[in-house]
């Protein structure tokens, strides 16, 4: 039995879509369209001025064509059976992807207390996350005898020592390198012993 598949996709100006040479219907400029039951050899026409983004699904079955109009471009995207681990570095020659990542959110530190936020919505365990998104890990230290290793210098530093500030917020970059993956809070934020 064939397990269907989807897409989301978003196109930058108006334009139609159909599939497997159904009805075309019009699409809206920055409307996220949700492709839902695709099956293999599926295809999917879209006609715009303008250009499209996968923003969410499976990516890795799409075979992607892109042909000049009068008026803008015809994308024709062909669903495979094979799935390709470099499907996003081909697509992106013709469209935008936005490649999504499975990732294990550990809150366990060894000197503290983690919380995760992914677009300024806090998380946690397994999430699937986009390239487009931001994910920030805040850690805040628990037990008195360690420190961030980085501080900023100056009166900054100065400023964090009088208040006692044991908490530090940083960015993770999404990217391959993360897929099914647990991120260990320690690895992002370096502690030592205080007076190291």
């Amino acid at each position: 039995m064939q397990k269907y598949l989807s897409l989301a996709i978003r196109i930058d100006q108006d334009g139609s879509i159909g599939i497997n040479n159904s009805a075309e219907y019009k699409i809206h400029k920055g409307k996220v369209e949700k492709l839902e039951k695709l099956k293999y050899g599926d295809s999917i026409i879209i006609e715009t001025e303008g250009f499209i983004s996968i923003l969410d699904g499976d990516y890795t079955h799409v075979v992607a064509s892109k042909d000049p109009l009068t008026k803008g471009f015809r994308y024709n995207l062909r669903i495979t059976q094979d799935s390709e681990d470099a499907a996003a570095e081909k697509l992106s020659k013709i469209i935008t992807i936005n490649r999504s990542f499975k990732v294990n959110l550990t809150e366990n530190s060894d000197y503290g207390v983690c919380t995760y936020k992914l677009d300024g919505v806090e998380v946690s365990g397994i999430q699937s996350i986009s390239e487009a998104q931001k994910l920030n890990l805040t850690y805040k230290i628990t037990n008195p005898d360690y420190e961030f290793a980085e501080q900023p210098g100056g009166i900054v530093k100065w400023i964090n020592q009088l208040i006692n500030k044991a908490e530090m917020t940083v960015t993770i970059p999404i990217g391959a390198s993360l897929d099914d993956k647990p991120i260990d809070p320690d690895d992002w934020v370096k502690i030592i012993r205080k007076g190291e």
